[in-house]
């Protein structure tokens, strides 16, 4: 689930790339990684880069875009699919959700700028979304500083949050998630933490703090993303990192390049989980913007992105989803549409 903080200042051309590097060991977990701390990527593996890049039609296809028609998506932001593969999308500028279904097509839109019930404030176009698993909806409302909850038809449920530092308070909300029992974990920007809630509002815990160890975030607008068992990503952009932290909040691991490529992140923004606990990074090296793909060992699977405004190339990622199928769906902020991408 995603942030869109300032996209358009920090997005740049995406190269493509695809690779799929020497497998780690077989039982080595995610949570294992060796870290690569290098500041660029080596010459041997732009090398492999290049020499497996022919490859990417074999693991990522572009299906469809979309650009919400008849409304039009500016600076589409977060994205996420709830159980019957309906997708719903902040729509950052418009201050509004867009429903599509898994064909790109509009089923509703709701909201607009505000701050009443159901209306939003998406700073600087940059707010989350998630969908538990009764397909509830629920918006990070970042210019607000609360968390919105709604039915699957836009129909507002209930709220909570407003701007300071205490327990359920927040400073500059971009992402937040669901696990499986309905407890929702937020990423509280520039208070330097992660809180997590239970699904009518009520403050469970908090974990976090400024700076640059281990359990330490300097965000800059970064995401947060569940597996399956409940563990928490966190895309800790300003360290150029991902760390890893059980349901609790205690610190497994942290990362900072994509697998056996080990290429840097530099800046990873953006993050979603799948069904198989396959890891998905938007990542920012410096000079461009990216997707890796880490499989729940570790292994490196798959970098894809191309610069620009046709069928599966995009001009600045916002957020990403995965659907229970594997589809992937990306919303691409400069071109304003959502595109959807097929793993064969």
């Amino acid at each position: 689930m995603y942030t869109a903080f300032c996209r358009a200042c920090v997005c740049a051309c995406i190269t493509l790339l695809a690779a799929c590097g020497a497998p780690a060991a077989p039982d080595t977990p995610l949570a294992e990684l060796e870290l690569n701390p290098t500041a660029a990527v080596s010459a041997t593996a732009t090398a492999a880069v290049a020499a497996t890049s022919e490859a990417i039609s074999k693991l990522i296809e572009f299906e469809w875009q979309s650009s919400g028609k008849p409304e039009q998506l500016d600076s589409p932001a977060d994205v996420a699919v709830d159980s019957k593969g309906d997708l719903y999308v902040v729509d950052g500028n418009n201050n509004r959700i867009l429903k599509l279904n898994s064909q790109g097509e509009l089923l509703k839109t709701w909201g607009k700028r505000g701050k009443s019930d159901g209306e939003f404030s998406f700073l600087y176009g940059g707010g989350g979304i998630a969908v538990d698993s009764q397909d509830n909806v629920y918006v990070a409302d970042s210019g607000n500083n609360r968390v919105q909850k709604f039915d699957p038809s836009g129909a507002f449920l209930l709220k909570w949050g407003d701007r300071g530092k205490g327990d359920g308070q927040f400073y500059s909300v971009f992402s937040l998630d669901v696990d499986q029992d309905g407890n929702v974990y937020l990423l509280d920007d520039r208070n330097y933490r992660v809180q997590k809630f239970d699904s009518s509002g009520r403050f469970l815990l908090a974990f976090g703090e400024k700076g640059a160890a281990d359990g330490e975030f300097n965000q800059q607008a970064g995401d947060l993303a569940l597996d399956a068992e409940g563990n928490v990503y966190v895309a800790d952009r300003g360290n150029g990192r991902v760390q890893k932290f059980d349901p609790q909040g205690t610190f497994l691991n942290k990362f900072d390049s994509c697998g056996d490529l080990k290429a840097p992140f530099g800046q990873p923004y953006s993050l979603a989980v799948d069904a198989e606990n396959s890891l998905y990074v938007v990542f920012f090296p410096g000079d461009t913007s990216r997707i890796c793909k880490l499989d729940r060992s570790g292994k490196q699977v798959l970098i894809w992105g191309e610069s620009g405004s046709a069928d599966g190339a995009f001009d600045g990622i916002g957020g990403v989803a995965v659907d229970g199928r594997g589809n992937v769906y990306v919303t691409d902020y400069g071109n304003r549409r959502v595109q959807k991408f097929r793993q064969p």
